[in-house]
């Protein structure tokens, strides 16, 4: 048919891509973030993305504080989903990913180190037969701040990996991530911590899908103020460089 474009990976037939919008999944996983889940939810249902439709999926995992309550007044521009007891963010992704019905998925942190107004760097970024995913890298634009220990510690995983992997990329463990929805759900995720941002790049090295970052602005919180990635769980981070590389 003339004029028309097929694009396997998600089945989308379309004639006019200027008249015929798509569809992007955002994924947000959240727990315990009562102090910045309005701004997230409020900003991400305000942007304006040229061409697409959003489906916002939001996956309470078992929150204690008053972060259900917040989410109450935008049940009905989301999908709610929610955990009875915290799993994790893995967890709480790959239930996000049942529903998933777009060409993409964009995941989202509920907390205020990334900026919702991102997204339109990442998609623009995008090109169906280019690149199966795009990263939003916290090192391109400027230098990543937080604490010491912690930027030491992923700039090493990242030289590990570099090393490990051949890959020239800057910022493997950033929470925005933009992927194609059909390899998400074909890589039958494990993880249920923050590990799964290093079983996503070890898959798309592993079978050779193209990876493309752009830069994005991070304003990392300090523990007073709600960051959960403790020094425990930043190591398991840190070593999942060293799993899937000497993993089947």
């Amino acid at each position: 048919m003339k004029g028309s474009n097929k694009y396997n990976g998600n089945k989308f037939l379309w004639q006019d891509m200027k008249m015929i919008k798509r569809v992007v999944s955002i994924i947000v996983p959240v727990f315990n973030e009562e102090t910045t889940i309005d701004q997230v939810i409020q900003t991400l249902t305000e942007q304006k993305i040229p061409g697409w439709f959003k489906q916002i999926i939001v996956v309470d995992d078992g929150s204690t504080d008053n972060t259900a309550k917040k989410l109450k007044k935008f049940l009905k521009k989301v999908t709610f989903l929610s955990h009875k007891n915290n799993i994790g963010k893995g967890g709480a992704i790959k239930t996000a990913l049942k529903l998933a019905k777009g060409e993409i998925v964009i995941i989202q942190d509920a907390d205020s180190e990334y900026s919702p107004k991102d997204i339109l760097s990442l998609i623009k970024q995008y090109h169906p037969d280019n690149s199966a995913a795009v990263y939003g890298s916290r090192r391109l634009k400027t230098k990543r701040g937080g604490y010491p220990l912690y930027i030491t510690g992923d700039w090493l995983a990242n030289f590990f990996f570099r090393f490990f992997f051949r890959e020239k990329l800057t910022d493997i463990f950033t929470g925005y991530k933009l992927v194609k929805t059909f390899l998400l759900k074909k890589m039958k995720l494990k993880s249920r911590g923050f590990e799964i941002e290093m079983e996503i790049t070890n898959w798309l090295v592993r079978n050779k899908w193209k990876i493309t970052e752009v830069p994005i602005s991070y304003n990392p919180r300090t523990f007073a103020k709600g960051k959960k990635l403790g020094i425990i769980k930043g190591s398991m981070l840190f070593l999942s460089v060293f799993k899937y590389r000497f993993s089947n």
